[in-house]
């Protein structure tokens, strides 16, 4: 249900004026740079759940403006201050962090961006609320803050005011020519509420936003090409909210939908908000060469920030040169830069956290995979196949040792270590079962099996379920869990459960 609705009269005939403000005040301050064609590459803190810390935000800027990176989301849907209470200023003392990490962004060649989503409870008809939200916004910039986003994602709520097309676009109108007058060095992107799908779907009304969205698409976009200026970029996540490919020509076509006007995507990867069992920790991929042409690209991070690094050092060198993106090669050099001297450690722990739900081509645990199905071709065994998944497994078990051992970074361990603990039981277990394949004890291999599968975290193993494909638009990778596989071959040859 929406509020009635203001003429679009008014609004209209400040288009023009609007337009040469952003122009001049809301223009593409990120020029590109080197040989990329990616004008805004970057991250984007834009998930659900505890947000980071200003130390690991300084971090991740600087570990991406060394890698030819330029932009910085703050946009965590936990914060309070951003979304829910978003009326609410922010303390001085988290004033002074947002100018830390403005500081720390120019110093290093990123753009930090402050994003804000009132929509939840934004209210048109008390003039106090653009008032709450300038002064909100002026504070931020005060502090050296240059770039901004406003954000109108994942309103739930049927009674929000801000599902109304018109309000969506005026207050973006008006956001623009505020941040405009800031001074010429500004940046400003929006994202709508119908922020995924493809153009053709959106056209239509098909797909996920035809049963999430009181209004067509269609309405969406034609208030924003009426009233937001045409410089403005917007914001997309793809055909679907978590996108198997991103191509060129998908690009293209949401830009025809979005009136031409520039296009930054919100890549949900590698977030792990709504699949916090797992880990990604594999090289970008699914994404075209020519994608640039089209679109700039923010990844959405991953709830652990350090270990997140791997997928965006992978992402930077196809932002870097992506016709000569090796995702391989990138993923080597990834696991060496963020893991140093526990490198071999880590790509051994990585290699088993490879897969995704939806990102093409991610493939989990591929050489566990492998040695399963050599060590029993059918009904025989084969036993120097079987000799090597047992080497295999023995440095799975004394992975985690190793890599206390070896990797410097205490953060990084912190937060690889749920996962770090199930991939060793997992693996001692799988050693017990080939035991007792030999004539050990079967009790303790099973008991030794069930209790790792009480562990939560996935390990060798992509989930995938039907909330998944809907996101999706129902591209997904199958299911793959290569420790119940091993398991479910040794209990096959054990005679039982």
């Amino acid at each position: 249900m929406t509020t009635a609705r203001r003429p679009l009269a008014p609004l209209l005939a400040r288009l023009a004026v609007l337009a040469a403000v952003a122009l001049a005040g809301c223009s593409d301050a990120s020029a590109p740079e080197g040989s990329s064609p990616f004008r805004r590459r970057g991250v984007i803190e834009g998930f659900y759940g505890e947000p980071y810390d200003t130390a690991t935000r300084a971090r991740i800027i600087r570990f991406i403006g060394a890698r030819g990176m330029n932009a910085y989301v703050y946009a965590p849907k936990n914060d309070p201050l951003h979304r829910d209470a978003w009326r609410d200023p922010y303390p001085e003392e988290q004033l002074a962090d947002f100018g830390e990490l403005a500081r720390v962004g120019r110093e290093s060649g990123v753009r930090f961006h402050f994003a804000i989503a009132p929509g939840i409870t934004y209210d048109r008809d008390d003039p106090a609320d653009f008032e709450r939200l300038a002064a909100k916004l002026r504070g931020v910039h005060e502090r050296g803050v240059t770039g901004f986003a406003l954000l109108f994602d994942d309103l739930l709520d049927p009674a929000s005011t801000a599902l109304d097309p018109e309000l969506q676009a005026g207050l973006t109108a008006r956001v623009a020519e505020l941040v405009a007058s800031f001074g010429p060095d500004t940046d400003l992107w929006f994202i709508g509420h119908v922020y995924t799908g493809l153009a053709a779907d959106l056209r239509a009304n098909r797909g996920l936003f035809a049963e999430l969205s009181p209004q067509p698409p269609q309405v969406y976009y034609d208030a924003y090409a009426a009233m937001v200026p045409p410089v403005l970029p917007i914001m997309w996540t793809g055909p679907g909210v978590f996108s198997a490919r991103l191509t060129r020509a998908d690009a293209q076509d949401f830009r025809g939908f979005a009136s031409g006007r520039p296009l930054v995507i919100w890549d949900n990867f590698p977030v792990n908000d709504s699949i916090a069992r797992e880990l990604f920790l594999g090289p970008y991929l699914g994404r075209d060469a020519d994608l640039g042409q089209a679109a700039d690209v923010v990844l959405n991070l991953m709830s652990q920030p350090v270990a997140g690094l791997i997928a965006v050092a992978t992402a930077a060198e196809y932002f870097a040169d992506p016709h000569g993106y090796d995702p391989e090669a990138a993923w080597r050099r990834a696991i060496a830069d963020v893991g140093g001297p526990g490198a071999a450690a880590l790509g051994l722990f990585a290699a088993q956290h490879r897969g995704h739900p939806v990102l093409a081509g991610a493939d989990e645990a591929a050489e566990l995979g492998r040695l399963v199905a050599a060590a029993w071709p059918g009904a025989d065994t084969a036993p120097a196949a079987l000799a090597e998944l047992r080497s295999y497994l023995e440095d799975l078990v004394a992975n985690r040792a190793t890599l206390q051992a070896t990797v410097e970074d205490a953060a990084l361990l912190a937060e690889i270590a749920p996962w770090s603990q199930k991939l060793t039981d997992l693996a001692r277990a799988a050693l017990l079962g080939l035991d007792a394949l030999a004539g050990g004890d079967e009790t303790i291999y099973r008991e030794a099996r069930d209790a790792a599968a009480t562990q939560s975290p996935a390990v060798a193993a992509t989930l995938s379920n039907s909330g998944i494909a809907l996101l999706s638009g129902g591209e997904v990778n199958p299911p793959v869990d290569r420790f119940a596989d091993l398991f479910a071959a040794i209990d096959a040859r054990l005679g039982g459960g």
